[in-house]
């Protein structure tokens, strides 16, 4: 939504979104480097304004807003492809996949100490 309509105060994101808070979305943007403070807002109170970072832009591979940005109707194909999630390589140090336990490895005794 800041994407779309940036710069944005958050009351207007509120008001699109229809919740009575949006600080914890916000705030999980922020940490990420997704969106910034933007400039004050010339509304009563004069609030600050969001607006999306190089970071978004590089995240989602946008090159030009609002021109890479996809159309509301493509929005839900995109969501349902998931092709709005980037999908990175495995690394090569990760970890191996877990192996199968072994078919009867037979009995294991142990012991409770001395009895």
């Amino acid at each position: 939504m800041i994407a779309y309509q940036q710069p944005i105060t958050k009351a207007a994101i509120e008001q699109v979104r229809g919740v009575s808070s949006v600080d914890g979305p916000i705030r999980n943007l922020l940490d990420k480097g997704f969106i910034a403070l933007g400039a004050r807002s010339d509304t009563v109170g004069n609030p600050y304004t969001y607006v999306t970072t190089q970071e978004f832009m590089k995240y989602f591979g946008i090159n030009r807003i609002p021109e890479d940005l996809p159309r509301l109707r493509e929005f839900s194909e995109l969501l349902e492809a998931g092709a709005l999630v980037p999908q990175y390589p495995k690394p090569d140090n990760s970890p191996e996949e877990p192996k199968p336990p072994e078919e009867n490895p037979g009995q294991i005794e142990l012991s409770m100490g001395d009895a």
